[in-house]
């Protein structure tokens, strides 16, 4: 297996463990954030990138398995990590909760990040698919 391919997810899901944990109340209070459910259009976007990552980095592996399985591997993961994240912060995160529709907004996220990807050939720097 070529890690140095799942480098940057494996960064990325180290990252949204640690923006997960901030508590709400050390947010910064700015105008842009009391818009209505922007949170969800953060989550959406944090695994847009997730599942786009996670899909180079199984492009990019020996296995022809990963190769060929990399969507599915990459929604199944991306859900899972989905459900993993909110989990986390509904049970041990003081601060924080856990909701249904973070999850949504993370599972439909990535499945747009697999979506870009797959279809992103022609729009993309063509080193991502080489």
């Amino acid at each position: 297996m070529k890690f140095k391919y799942l480098l940057p997810v494996i960064l990325w899901s180290l990252i949204i463990l640690w923006l997960i944990s901030i508590p709400g109340s050390n947010m910064p209070k700015t105008p842009l954030l009391a818009i209505p459910h922007l949170d969800k259009l953060v989550h959406f976007g944090i695994f847009v990138v997730f599942a786009f990552l996670l899909n180079y980095g199984l492009s990019k592996q020996a296995s022809v398995f990963c190769r060929k399985q990399q969507y599915t591997i990459s929604l199944l993961i991306g859900v899972i990590y989905s459900a993993g994240t909110e989990l986390l912060q509904y049970i041990f995160i003081s601060a924080r909760s856990g909701e249904f529709w973070d999850f949504m907004a993370n599972t439909i996220g990535c499945m747009v990040g697999v979506l870009v990807f797959k279809h992103g050939k022609k729009y993309l720097p063509a080193f991502l698919y080489y």
